[in-house]
């Protein structure tokens, strides 16, 4: 469980600073991978971070991402937009304030620092 988490915790940093660095808030995180299919590791992830999470469908989307990618810069789509039909989103954890959740988080930050 502590990895679990460990790797939920990580997620959320990397995501703070994208949102800081981007002046935008997280509101939606699509996974993939074996993470993804852990109802542990998704409601977890949603409530640290206070987002919804989504899987989508195709199990090869990350080799879907690297194309659609290259279909935007050769002019395949015209814009992000245009991709979003491709995509078969489920969301399959909702946010629900825990406050156990935070204070884990807290105390994870604190040993974090304190080794670093």
């Amino acid at each position: 469980r502590a990895a679990l988490e460990s790797s939920a915790y990580q997620i959320k940093e990397v995501l703070q600073a994208m949102s800081e660095d981007a002046g935008i808030a997280v509101k939606e995180l699509m996974i993939n991978g074996g993470a993804s299919s852990n109802q542990f590791v998704t409601q977890f992830l949603s409530d640290l971070l206070d987002a919804t999470v989504i899987k989508n469908e195709n199990k090869n989307i990350s080799a879907m991402g690297a194309g659609v990618l290259a279909g935007l810069k050769t002019g395949i789509f015209t814009d992000v937009d245009a991709i979003h039909s491709l995509f078969q989103r489920h969301p399959i954890a909702r946010s629900a304030f825990v406050p156990k959740v935070a204070e884990a988080y807290k105390g994870w930050q604190r040993v974090i620092n304190d080794e670093q």
